[in-house]
């Protein structure tokens, strides 16, 4: 009996095994620079697939530089790729494929986060889908560079024994694992720390899960950023200050804004009582509607207030709305920040100040980090911080002019 190819049961799909063994085939000489490879037909009999499958897998060996179509002739095996090959570990073996184990919070999200980082639309996409997705399209571009591949694997409970049985399964077939956060308690957090570090493969998250973590992970500098919207907002000689984030313990990166946000506050003098907070659960911080409605009800019992930090650019635009329905006026009364860095942002009205974020670098440097495992076949690395900027934009003016 013949044996199959592809591993029918493996959750890697048909187009990056077949990828996959075409490589070996480079490793173990079976195919030489400069080689023709079989045609698109040939290859979908032999591995059993679809014509568009094998077509597919051949697409993408052509993005990474793989192999070169050379019309008329057929497709060719790229000179020098076996001494990419041999230069770079992330190549060989199992270590071709890095696990993603990305965040899904209902169902059909999956393939609206795939296709947005796919085209990286500009607008009209929930915040995580841009988050997302800008991540994914940051990895992607990095991983090509090594001949390596995705395989994205969706969540959509935030169970840890769920958790811990997929990331057991996906070890037998990866080379390694980036994990997008997770919503649970700090405890939990821990608890899977402790887990991924006696996995068998490399590991890295997205963002510092805990304040404990000291490695396997690349960041933003999120309490910077706070501290910069804080140093704003006192240059512009503003007096009141509103908090718009989510509840606390849930996000370490947004305990983290509001300490440094807080923190820049106090040092020059303002008290805690004029720093005041309204926080939302993960789903309602990103529904603008909602924000809007509760930061209105906000300033009705509380009074005016001169300027409000936002977790994100979405809560930002809406606490924008909110103001004009009190008759406030934006920058004139109330000076608005985001912290996301949106594109759609430089088109609102007025355009959004924000502190922008480099999203898809944070998907390359996770990329870069596995490689360095890799190649130096080490356990942990130190984490990685990426530092925010602020963009000024229509919603801040100082109170003098």
């Amino acid at each position: 009996m013949i044996k199959d190819p592809l591993d029918r049961e493996s959750i890697l799909p048909y187009t990056y095994q077949i990828m996959q063994a075409l490589k070996e085939r480079v490793i173990n000489d079976r195919l030489k620079e400069g080689d023709r490879l079989p045609n698109v037909r040939d290859i979908a009999h032999e591995f059993g697939v679809s014509v568009e499958t094998a077509r597919s897998a051949i697409t993408e060996l052509k993005k990474q530089g793989v192999v070169i179509a050379q019309q008329g002739r057929g497709t060719f095996l790229q000179k020098g790729y076996r001494t990419l090959i041999d230069e770079e570990p992330i190549l060989r073996g199992s270590y071709k494929n890095i696990g993603v184990l990305m965040p899904v919070s209902k169902e059909g999200q999956e393939e609206q986060i795939i296709d947005y980082y796919r085209s990286i639309k500009p607008s009209g996409e929930p915040l995580r889908a841009w988050w997302t997705g800008n991540i994914l399209y940051g990895m992607e571009r990095e991983v090509q560079k090594h001949g390596g591949f995705l395989t994205l694997i969706p969540r959509q409970n935030e169970d840890i024994d769920s958790i811990k049985e997929l990331l057991n399964t996906l070890a037998k077939q990866i080379g390694g694992i980036i994990l997008f956060p997770i919503s649970m308690s700090q405890a939990q957090r821990e608890d899977m720390l402790t887990f991924l570090n006696e996995l068998p493969i490399p590991w890295i998250t997205i963002n510092r899960w805990v304040l404990s973590q000291e490695t396997n992970f690349v960041s933003l500098q999120y309490e910077k950023a706070g501290a910069i919207a804080a140093e704003h907002f006192l240059s512009e000689e503003r007096t009141s200050f509103l908090w718009i984030g989510n509840e606390s313990g849930l996000s370490l990166s947004n305990y983290l804004k509001l300490k440094g946000f807080k923190e820049g506050l106090n040092r020059s003098g303002i008290p805690e009582k004029k720093i005041l907070t309204i926080e939302f659960n993960y789903k309602d911080i990103n529904d603008m509607s909602r924000v809007s409605t509760k930061v209105s009800e906000y300033i009705e019992a509380n009074g005016p207030i001169d300027a409000i930090f936002c977790t994100n650019d979405y809560a930002a635009l809406a606490a924008i709305n909110s103001c004009r329905q009190q008759g406030l006026l934006v920058p004139e009364d109330v000076s608005v920040i985001g912290a996301t860095g949106l594109e759609i942002c430089e088109f609102t009205d007025p355009p959004l100040s924000t502190l922008a974020l480099p999203i898809q670098e944070i998907g390359r440097e996770v990329v870069r980090m596995l490689n360095t495992f890799i190649s130096n076949n080490k356990k942990h690395v130190a984490g990685t911080y990426l530092e925010p900027s602020l963009v000024l934009r229509g919603s801040t003016k100082s109170v003098k002019s």
